[in-house]
């Protein structure tokens, strides 16, 4: 794939003038990005449909040599694209006859996805061949192609995410669940780890960094079967199920987990938009996608210099932490979801868990679901 191949803005960028100010907002950002006069220069050419080539000889006319235009040039686009002010349009036959290609169904959201190169095999597959696969329609495909060091994902052939190759995993993963829980429109997602256990599902929810997907891997070394470590999509009727897509393994992380389970310490570095270090822990075994209401719910606090503390919570109270941790499609939460959540809650046994070590943390956990 070239970047040659056609450009073109996104349907939701403006460009304008205010005071000195040259500036372009996008609706899907919903934020300002102000330009200097060579690049709304550049700017203004491409939506008069300039050819990159008459477009760089035109900077050039404006005093940079060829190599200086050209760089500048480069460089414009590959920021414009990184933050979706452009977009690529492809031509047919770089969509064609991809390395390699996955079909996968997560929690019924059915995924083709292609991929141009060995290296993006090599890249994506270890973290979505866990997943169950199917041969027949497909709800929805990516593209994903190579461009020198960087990704492009293509969505009904036109690109979504531009990027690093070593974001280009997390950013399509962060994509994919957002799809998701679109798909789930008259429902709620909740932000919890899923595990099953002797067919009786359990959640974890608590802030980032709590150790919500730790916990979860230990888990998964005695009796539960694994359903998700990051949403929970809840149905009207109060049921729901997880996302299984690979435990999200923070560098912290590493060390612990490598412990149970060694090969994570072969497995490829990605870096998530926020600029922290993830591996991608494939899931042994998945538990099914049936929806259930959660037998056990708990809210997870690590802190460092307490001991190991145990306590219910009254269904209110969970019901509380439950709306604060939950989105729907809309933005907000109806009557009808709230519900859903009280659905939810009312036949759990509900726990806020303190702890600072997590072999004491998963024991009792094991504890309270073998009881």
């Amino acid at each position: 794939m070239k970047l040659c191949d056609v450009i073109r803005s996104d349907e939701g960028v403006a460009f304008f003038l205010l005071d000195d100010q040259k500036i372009l907002f996008s609706e899907t950002t919903q934020e300002m990005y102000v330009q200097n006069d060579l690049a709304a220069f550049i700017w203004c050419s491409l939506e008069d449909g300039g050819t990159l080539t008459q477009i760089c000889e035109d900077v050039v006319s404006r005093g940079l040599t060829k190599d200086a235009a050209q760089e500048y040039l480069s460089l414009s686009l590959r920021y414009w694209l990184r933050v979706g002010l452009l977009r690529l349009r492809p031509k047919s036959a770089s969509l064609v006859a991809p390395s390699s290609s996955l079909s996968i169904d997560i929690s019924g959201f059915r995924l083709r996805m292609h991929l141009e190169t060995d290296y993006l095999a090599q890249l994506f597959v270890p973290v979505f061949s866990h997943l169950p696969t199917f041969i027949d329609t497909s709800n929805y495909s990516l593209h994903i192609c190579q461009l020198n060091d960087e990704v492009v994902v293509f969505d009904d052939e036109k690109s979504i995410i531009f990027c690093k190759s070593s974001e280009a995993v997390p950013l399509v993963k962060a994509h994919l669940t957002k799809l998701i829980c679109a798909q789930n429109q008259e429902g709620v997602a909740f932000h919890a780890a899923t595990l099953v256990h002797n067919d009786r599902t359990m959640l974890i929810s608590g802030p980032p960094g709590a150790g919500k997907s730790t916990l979860a891997a230990r888990l998964l070394e005695d009796d539960f079967q694994y359903g998700g470590d990051d949403v929970y999509l809840i149905r009207l009727n109060g049921k729901g199920n997880g996302v299984p897509l690979s435990l999200t393994l923070k560098s912290g992380s590493w060390d612990l987990v490598g412990k149970f389970r060694p090969e994570l310490e072969g497995l490829t570095v990605h870096e998530r938009p926020d600029q922290l270090k993830v591996r991608y822990l494939p899931p042994r075994d998945l538990a099914t996608t049936e929806l259930t209401v959660p037998r056990w719910i708990f809210f997870i606090r690590r802190a460092p210099l307490e001991s190991l503390k145990l306590q219910s919570i009254s269904r209110s109270e969970v019901l509380s932490r439950m709306i604060e941790s939950s989105y729907s499609p809309d933005g907000k939460l109806t009557l009808d979801t709230c519900d859903a959540l009280r659905r939810t809650v009312a036949e759990a046994e509900s726990f806020e868990l303190t702890y600072s070590d997590m072999e004491a943390a998963s024991q009792k956990i094991l504890d309270i679901c073998r009881a």
